[in-house]
């Protein structure tokens, strides 16, 4: 198994397999639909999905898992007074001009600040036949979501399952407290919060509220180059994938390098003096770092 970034086009069917959590209820499925491929495009939705790697080529997707930063207020008023279908008030806010869901900007101030809470709109899920294929598919689902959250200053997250999910998900940790059940729908209201998670040692999710502040303060352009290159994109095919010329893309590795040598001189210390051969041997420096740190590819704005 294996997860990636979900695309536009995952969207519709992988909703299609979790039907609970389109959000549709209150504005439709069309504008439900619309709405998601909107928030993954202003990079307002962190999304996966799990694919069963086969020799054929074709990876069918077992699992889908998508998640937003919501307001505190949002997440005190359904902790308060849980209702069914939450995702349904949160595709509604959009669709009203109100969103409860964070931008950019207001993500990178929580992220200075005292943390983020995020809503998992779906969570990655899907029919397992014995108890071994379930346990793979939890070590899964945690793994990914860890790395999809990696970075961010995390304070609490809540999901809304099918009560057999919910009852599954209790089971197998202790970290998730009940908000509600809703017998009526067969939905379950679950929150795990960084102080919960924190009392139980061997919860795995403990990883999920790791976090350590940026060093390097990358300007956003940076981030998306870094990010980029860390799929293994060469200059060429970052300029095709970032829309800049290749003179803008080496413009921003210097950023990158100064922005090093400024804040971290010692990364770059036991290379050579400097010569046309550095540059590769600095990005693979610089690659290596942010890959082992991911706090300094997020938003992060200290007021």
């Amino acid at each position: 198994m294996r997860w990636r970034e979900a695309l536009a086009a995952d969207i519709e069917p992988c909703l299609g397999q979790q039907p609970s959590a389109w959000g549709d209820e209150i504005v439709g499925r069309a504008r439900a639909l619309a709405i998601w491929k909107d928030l993954l495009g202003r990079d307002m939705l962190i999304a996966g999905v799990i694919e069963r790697t086969t020799g054929g080529g074709r990876c069918p997707v077992l699992g889908f898992g998508a998640s937003v930063f919501v307001t505190t207020d949002f997440v005190n008023a359904e902790t308060h007074h849980p209702r069914p279908n939450i995702n349904s008030r949160i595709i509604a806010s959009v669709a009203a001009g109100r969103s409860v869901i964070l931008d950019r900007k207001q993500v990178a101030r929580a992220n200075a600040g005292t943390g983020l809470d995020a809503v998992f709109l779906a969570a990655v899920w899907w029919k397992t036949s014995n108890a071994i294929e379930f346990s793979e598919m939890m070590m899964a689902s945690s793994c990914s979501c860890v790395e999809a959250h990696a970075g961010y200053r995390m304070r609490s997250v809540m999901v809304e399952l099918s009560g057999q999910q919910g009852r599954s998900l209790g089971d197998a940790s202790a970290a998730f407290d009940v908000v509600a059940e809703f017998p009526d729908v067969d939905r379950v209201l679950l929150r795990q919060r960084k102080e919960r998670a924190a009392e139980v040692a061997t919860n795995a999710s403990n990883l999920l509220f790791q976090y350590h502040e940026p060093r390097l303060l990358f300007r956003h352009p940076d981030q998306q180059l870094l990010i980029a290159a860390l799929k293994g994109a060469t200059d060429h095919e970052l300029s095709a994938e970032l829309e800049i010329n290749v003179p803008t893309v080496k413009k921003r590795w210097r950023s990158i390098f100064m922005k090093v040598e400024d804040h971290m001189p010692d990364l770059f210390a036991h290379l050579a003096p400097v010569d046309g051969k550095r540059g590769p041997q600095r990005r693979h420096l610089v690659l290596s770092y942010v890959r082992e740190h991911p706090e300094e590819l997020r938003p992060f704005a200290r007021a």
